[in-house]
């Protein structure tokens, strides 16, 4: 599967709620470099992050920091 859009990610994230899982496998065809792959992983240890922005920020930071370094997400957990 290959990296979902910002927008559907995010979709994702609000729909969890306390004691959700989520793990995706993302495998985009333009990862040939071991070393340039790299997994995502979000967590929040409050109800306050769950219910707030805490999900949104991480990710928001994690896509920037990797399109910034031209890594490519291949895992969101």
């Amino acid at each position: 599967m290959a990296r979902p859009a910002d927008d559907q990610i995010l979709a994702l994230l609000d729909g969890l709620r306390k004691g959700d899982h989520l793990a995706l496998r993302l495998e985009p065809p333009t990862c040939t470099a071991v070393d340039r792959c790299v997994v995502v992983y979000l967590r929040v240890s409050s109800r306050r992050q769950l219910d707030g922005e805490g999900l949104r920020d991480q990710w928001s930071a994690c896509a920037g920091y990797a399109d910034a370094h031209s890594l490519v997400i291949v895992g969101l957990y």
